[in-house]
């Protein structure tokens, strides 16, 4: 599934929007910049292959009460496996996970092992990276996320889908920050979403928006918000059943890098009688990050110079 994010922003922001017309005649082109940002996640993702962090990921189960029934923490280490075969390159998060709800998982390195010469030796692309999925998935309850974070939110595609918007400027961390807005308008063919809607919403279409809060100058992402939508006849406002938010920070590697990602499943439908309808949270997934730090692997190979013989 899919993509990710914040839910309180732990970047210091002070807020000053200002028109879309006026960032306009302040010489901001959105063409030219969203063509910038784009650039910006391919380097994202080229640099964030060599990096390895800490991650804590929490997986918060709720009753319909809003109380938490079931809760995990899962610590690992966070790494990009990546893999080319056939003239194809395909990259998927890999944890070695460290602990689970404070227990160490002992063996670590023996089981490391065994598990990427598996993926290796696997008869396929599709295989080798189940394999490395699998390991991730394995300690989770029912609902699994992958490349929350070597995969970085961008405007979506086609753009034809999209009405895209230049909505503001913002402060995060000191630095100036362009808001775009964006919120699908049409149907893109094989990509409708598979989520169960009730009854009375069966013949209703999910769609997607969003905000990307980009860094004036470098068009790098500091914060993302993305939603799938439900439109409800009873209210103005479409219903969310997915959001995730993220907050990136500064590092030495020449990118910003993931903080925190939110991932929340509303969908647990209800509508009283005479109320308003809603989707309440029945899971939660929240990603933290430690520093992130060059992934090097060095191999020193010394051969020795073969002895004389005599003749």
């Amino acid at each position: 599934m899919i993509l990710g994010a914040i839910m309180l922003a732990i970047l210091s922001r002070e807020a000053a929007t200002v028109p879309a017309s006026g960032l306009s005649q302040a010489g901001a082109d959105l063409d030219q910049f969203v063509t910038r940002s784009q650039a910006s996640v391919e380097e994202y993702r080229k640099t964030f292959r060599n990096l390895v962090a800490e991650e804590t990921k929490i997986i918060e189960v709720f009753k319909a009460s809003g109380e938490v029934d079931r809760r995990r923490q899962i610590v690992s280490d966070l790494l990009v496996y990546y893999t080319s075969r056939d003239g194809k390159d395909r990259t998927t998060e890999y944890r070695d996970v460290q602990s689970v709800d404070g227990q160490i998982v002992e063996k670590r390195g023996e089981r490391a092992l065994k598990l990427l010469t598996k993926a290796s030796g696997a008869s396929s692309l599709e295989k080798e990276l189940e394999a490395i999925n699998h390991e991730t998935r394995r300690h989770e309850f029912t609902r699994h996320l992958r490349g929350i974070a070597i995969d970085q939110l961008a405007l979506p595609k086609p753009r034809d889908a999209f009405q895209v918007e230049l909505v503001g400027r913002e402060q995060i961390a000191g630095h100036d920050v362009v808001v775009l807005a964006y919120r699908q308008t049409a149907p893109i063919p094989g990509k409708e979403s598979t989520l169960p809607l009730p009854k009375e919403l069966q013949n209703a279409r999910i769609l997607s928006r969003g905000r990307l809060w980009l860094d004036a100058q470098t068009a790098q992402l500091w914060r993302s918000v993305w939603e799938l939508v439900v439109p409800h006849p009873d209210v103005a406002e479409p219903l969310v059943m997915i959001r995730s938010e993220s907050s990136y920070g500064p590092s030495r590697f020449g990118i910003l890098v993931p903080e925190r990602v939110v991932f929340d499943w509303l969908l647990r439908f209800s509508h009283p009688k005479n109320g308003r309808p809603s989707f309440g949270l029945s899971e939660r997934t929240t990603f933290s990050y430690g520093s992130f730090k060059r992934f090097d692997v060095n191999t020193d190979e010394k051969i020795k110079a073969p002895e004389a013989r005599g003749r």
